[in-house]
């Protein structure tokens, strides 16, 4: 019997309901080539224009952080709301220079890095310890792999969700110039492959933070209210012994007009006070979101609030219902 091909038929590229991919991309790379101060503009009036005429990630966003951020008024909710949404505008800029701009990396950066807590990473990196880095979705989230090459003097394995437009899907694996391979976390051989490169002693970043409601979820509480949330980081972390990392970087505000600065936190998971990973899967995962938590909360903005993280609910109830 002849095996079906996963290839992709080059004609697939032309065809007309994929065109607006290459408009895009091509706004992208305009994007690359204009002066730092100037792309942030644009990617600040790109949030802008999301904020005000997408309604439904605006009303979507507005429940994560009236839920999420009690404490606050409801100005003040609206104005992270906002924020929220200039912040990853601002995010296409970051992710066309990755793409197609200067380098992040090198003596001629375009950008200023700071780092807290890489050092551990180093240490262990350098005793041979696999090491997992747990991301989150946030405004910064590309730029990850340039401080893992700055700071850590290595790419990353990383894993990603394909795309249905064939064309952005192109674009996502130009990624491979700033990572070893990208894994899509919907392949075949995605566990195959994630097991090879912790074997090879290769860090493996991958962000579980988001709402699949999978067979491999548990309920816990994240910023005080019930989520579902994936079991497979301490899974694995305990199988192959591993050690993780969360991460999380920033667009800081001390930025000058052409030189932005960036800065990444870096925090193990499991101390001789709190174990991780451990037989109780639910402790792991709560802890997990507590430390999200807190490195959500230096910069609350920049963390994507767009999605719907308590979307799966225990007793069946839509929150996001209008």
């Amino acid at each position: 019997m002849k095996k079906k091909s996963n290839s992709i038929s080059y004609f697939t590229y032309l065809n007309p309901k994929y065109s607006y991919g290459y408009l895009v991309i091509m706004l992208i790379w305009i994007i690359s080539k204009l002066p730092t101060g100037i792309s942030l503009a644009i990617g600040h009036g790109i949030g802008l224009l999301v904020y005000y005429f997408g309604k439904r990630r605006a009303d979507i966003t507005r429940t994560n952080i009236r839920i999420c951020f009690k404490e606050l008024s409801e100005q003040e909710q609206e104005s992270l709301v906002k924020q929220s949404f200039i912040d990853h505008g601002k995010s296409v800029v970051e992710y066309s220079r990755m793409l197609f701009g200067k380098s992040f990396i090198g003596e001629n950066s375009i950008a200023k890095f700071t780092s807290i807590g890489h050092e551990a990473v180093l240490e262990e990196l350098n005793r041979g310890k696999p090491i997992i880095f747990l991301g989150n979705h946030h405004a910064c989230l590309e730029l990850g792999a340039a401080f893992s090459i700055k700071f850590l003097k290595r790419k990353c394995v990383a894993s990603y969700t394909p795309m249905r437009n064939p064309i952005f899907e192109l674009l996502l694996k130009n990624r491979k110039k700033y990572a070893i391979k990208m894994i899509s976390s919907k392949g075949k051989k995605t566990v195959t492959d994630t097991i090879r490169a912790l074997k090879n002693k290769d860090i493996y970043w991958f962000a579980t933070d988001q709402d699949v409601s999978g067979k491999s979820s548990i309920f816990a509480p994240f910023f005080g209210q019930t989520a579902s949330c994936i079991t497979t980081c301490p899974y694995i972390a305990k199988k192959l012994n591993v050690s993780v990392y969360q991460f999380m970087v920033y667009r800081e505000d001390n930025i000058s007009f052409n030189k932005p600065h960036y800065s990444c936190r870096f925090v193990k998971m499991g101390s001789e006070n709190r174990p991780y990973p451990t037989d109780d899967i639910l402790a792991d995962i709560t802890y997990q979101n507590e430390v999200l938590e807190e490195l959500i909360r230096y910069k609350p903005s920049q963390y994507l609030w767009q999605h719907k993280k308590f979307k799966t609910q225990p007793d069946g109830s839509n929150i996001y219902k209008v």
